[in-house]
């Protein structure tokens, strides 16, 4: 059986002269849109 804990990747940040890249490999909140993401809705 494999848990969830060993699947758990860590999220990736890159910092550049010119902006931030983070890199993620899971998903959005449940109740959270990707529209709502990338305007700054903020998730409770």
């Amino acid at each position: 059986m494999i848990t969830s804990s060993q699947n758990w990747v860590p999220s990736k940040f890159e910092i550049f002269d010119d902006r931030i890249e983070i890199t993620s490999a899971g998903s959005l909140p449940e109740g959270l849109s990707k529209d709502d993401f990338f305007e700054g809705v903020p998730f409770q």
